[in-house]
């Protein structure tokens, strides 16, 4: 319409400007006409125009919408459409979401699996893949079944075979000393069960011999690392392993059974300590020989019941520290103790440093952590919450439903769905969507580990600690050891992690979250650490023996053929 108005407006200007005056009124009333005609045909193009730009933009619209859902219709073939695709490819963005840090190769290994495999088959064929090489060290036996591998420990090991008996060898598998099934009766010690095994220690090891196998005093025989006789001591009831250098035997002399410590010759040593274990000449059992740990030593004092004692600290002379008065006790770590005494009739923990001074009140019901190395210990509320604390005894953390102890400044933590749980609300049902991280000690996350893995806590306390001297793993002086349900395991400064679908097998966590080896049936010791795989009805499956932390076998049990 506006360029019509523009043609008028042109066309009038330019007669007026021709000379209108020589034009007659006629002419010009005909000329208008004219206009008028050419203007309404110029307006009905226009509108013609309009209408089939308009009809083209709609045609065009529609086009691409058809060929939009055409190519839908492509994509979602009845053929090709998978629900269970789609289900999948909305969990995996949803699990995005959780990924924080750097992301375990576990977790990754996991995600891009093959679907026809488990998660077994992948992770063994990724982490468990152990290399034989010339230097492998092949010893054949009987049976594979049932083989019993103890830990390496001043280089040497023990281990049982079924109908071969036990053998102890040194870290490059050279059998050092044998004993058939049939000797076993003599040498009770040797018997493997619970993997209480003897250990060396300081170049001796300790063992019982008894005449017949249900004599209550056998000859307790000290041995060097070749097998050596260096003393043999009579009637005694009970001996303990060597730990730092000394053991403790509880020996009948002189009509009366005592209990006194001993030297790596044989020789009784710290007077003073055995004087206190020989009040009531009550039998002490394998955990009461504590190692040293910040320079000081647990001792206990027989108290009524055969496994009762009240504890203190040594030195590593045997002198009396810290009196024994408790009721049990952690080993030092970090110049603090976590001590168990009596409050308003009430066992309680605290802390007490290196000269016997109670420096964190006890005030815990359930028993906490150690100290790590980044200065942290945990405690447990009685709802089972956690929290951590400094050398102070200031709470510096919030409160956590999953989480452990640090270990070296690393701690594994869950992150529940449900925010309320994560505060100490209602226990939720595990999901789905439940990540597992590896966390510094400012609480930072450093890497996401995987879904639901790494920690799984009893409903009391939320956990089970197994410390040095409260268990069998006090033969071998581990600095420290904590089992979370056999879901994660820290030793010795590392953390093992167990293996989704593994059957149990463990992984070495690196300290970016990463498994640097896996399918483990056990920890580094000396190196070395046990692989067995000999259970089953496939007996072409079994395998057994020690690996490195390179994955290659340096020993290895093979079963003969007939």
């Amino acid at each position: 319409m506006m360029n019509n108005r523009i043609f008028r407006l042109a066309l009038c200007t330019l007669l007026l400007a021709g000379g209108a005056q020589a034009v007659s009124a006629q002419s010009l009333k005909q000329i208008g006409k004219a206009l008028n005609k050419g203007v309404e045909a110029l307006d009905k193009a226009n509108k013609g125009l309009e209408k089939a730009t308009k009809n083209n933009k709609e045609k065009a619209k529609s086009q691409q919408k058809k060929e939009t859902t055409v190519k839908k219709e492509k994509e979602y073939d009845v053929d090709e459409y998978s629900e269970e695709d789609d289900y999948e490819a909305q969990q995996r963005k949803e699990k995005e979401k959780h990924l924080k840090g750097h992301i375990s190769n576990m977790y990754n290994l996991l995600l891009e699996k093959d679907r026809t495999h488990s998660h077994e088959d992948v992770l063994a064929k990724n982490f468990a893949n152990f290399k034989k090489t010339s230097a492998t060290k092949e010893i054949i036996v009987d049976h594979l079944s049932s083989i019993l591998l103890g830990y390496f420990h001043d280089g040497r090991a023990f281990i049982r075979i079924r109908s071969n008996g036990v053998i102890c060898i040194d870290t490059k598998g050279n059998i050092v000393k044998k004993w058939g099934a049939d000797e076993l009766v003599s040498v009770v010690s040797l018997s493997a069960e619970d993997y209480n095994y003897p250990k060396f220690d300081s170049g001796r090891v300790i063992l019982l011999e008894y005449e017949k196998k249900y004599n209550s005093l056998g000859t307790a025989v000290i041995y060097d690392k070749n097998f050596k006789e260096i003393k043999r001591i009579p009637q005694v009831s009970y001996a303990s392993q060597f730990q730092d250098g000394v053991a403790i035997i509880n020996q009948k002399k002189d009509r009366i059974t005592q209990n006194v410590y001993i030297d790596i010759n044989g020789n009784e040593v710290f007077p003073k300590v055995s004087a206190y274990a020989n009040q009531k000449g009550k039998l002490m059992t394998g955990w009461s020989n504590r190692p040293t740990c910040d320079g000081l030593a647990a001792f206990g004092i027989p108290d009524g019941l055969i496994d009762n004692a009240i504890w203190g600290f040594r030195d590593d002379k045997g002198n009396v520290i810290v009196e024994p008065k408790y009721i049990r006790v952690q080993d030092f770590s970090n110049g603090l103790a976590a001590v168990q005494t009596v409050v308003d009739g009430v066992k309680k923990w605290g802390f007490i440093n290196r000269q016997g001074k109670m420096v964190i009140a006890p005030k815990y019901t359930i028993e906490p952590s150690q100290f790590d190395v980044c200065g942290l210990a945990m405690v447990t509320n009685k709802n089972g919450l956690k929290s951590f604390i400094d050398k102070t005894g200031k709470t510096v953390s919030d409160t956590y439903r999953d989480i452990t102890p640090f270990c070296n400044g690393r701690a594994i933590y869950r992150e529940f769905q449900d925010p309320n749980v994560e505060k100490g609300g209602t226990w939720a049902t595990h999901g789905d969507n439940e990540f597992t991280y590896l966390i510094d000690s400012h609480f930072n996350i450093i890497a996401t580990l995987g879904e639901s893995i790494g920690i799984r806590f009893s409903s009391d306390n939320g956990m089970d600690f197994y410390k040095k001297g409260f268990n069998y793993l006090d033969y071998y002086k581990f600095e420290r050891y904590a089992n979370y349900d056999n879901d994660s395991f820290f030793i010795n400064g590392q953390i093992y992690l167990r293996l989704p679908q593994s059957e149990s097998r463990s992984g070495l966590l690196s300290e970016n979250g990463d498994i640097l080896i896996g399918g483990l049936t056990g920890f580094f010791s000396d190196g070395l650490a046990p692989v067995n795989h000999s259970t089953g009805f496939d007996r072409n499956k079994f395998y057994a023996g020690y690996v490195n932390q390179k994955g290659e076998w340096v020993i290895q049990f093979k079963e003969n053929d007939f």
